[in-house]
C-alpha cells in the first residue's frame, strides 16, 4: 500500500503543478486579450480624432481596427479554452486528492487494526504468562 500511495502522491504533484500552469497560461491570455483591447480602443480614439480628415490614413486605420477586432476575439476564443483547461486540471486534481485521502485514511485505519491486534496478543501472551506462574507455584 505504501509503494501505492507514494505513486498517487506524485500524481497529486503533478495535478497540483498543472492546475498552477493552467492558471498561469489563463492569466497570460486574459493579459494579452486585455493589451488587445487597449490597442483597439487607442485606435478607435485615434479614428475619432481624426474625423473625416486624412481619408487614407481613416482606412488604414480601418484596416488595423479590423485585425485588433480580430486578435480579441481569438484572445477571447483562447480564454474560454484555457479556463476550461483549468476546470479539467482543477477536477483531476480534486479526483487524485481524493484518492490520496482514501488511501491515507485506510493506512491509519490499517495502522489502528495492527496495533488493536497487536495488543490482544500482547495481553494474551500477558495472560497466559500469568496462568502459568499461577499453575507453576500451585
Amino acid at each position: 500500500m505504501e509503494e501505492v500511495l507514494r505513486h498517487k502522491d506524485r500524481l497529486e504533484r503533478q495535478a497540483e503543478a498543472r492546475v498552477a500552469q493552467a492558471a498561469a497560461e489563463l492569466q497570460q491570455i486574459r493579459e494579452e486579450m486585455e493589451r488587445c483591447r487597449q490597442e483597439l480602443d487607442k485606435l478607435a480614439q485615434v479614428m475619432s480624432d481624426m474625423g473625416t480628415r486624412h481619408a487614407d490614413r481613416w482606412c488604414e486605420r480601418f484596416e488595423q481596427s479590423g485585425r485588433w477586432a480580430e486578435a480579441v476575439r481569438r484572445a477571447e476564443q483562447r480564454v474560454v479554452e484555457a479556463q476550461t483547461r483549468l476546470e479539467e486540471a482543477i477536477r483531476a486534481r480534486v479526483a487524485i486528492g481524493i484518492e490520496v485521502e482514501a488511501l491515507r485514511l485506510l493506512k491509519t485505519q490499517r495502522l489502528q487494526e495492527h496495533r488493536r491486534e497487536l495488543e490482544r496478543v500482547r495481553q494474551k501472551e500477558s495472560d497466559d504468562a500469568a496462568i502459568r506462574r499461577r499453575l507453576a507455584n500451585g
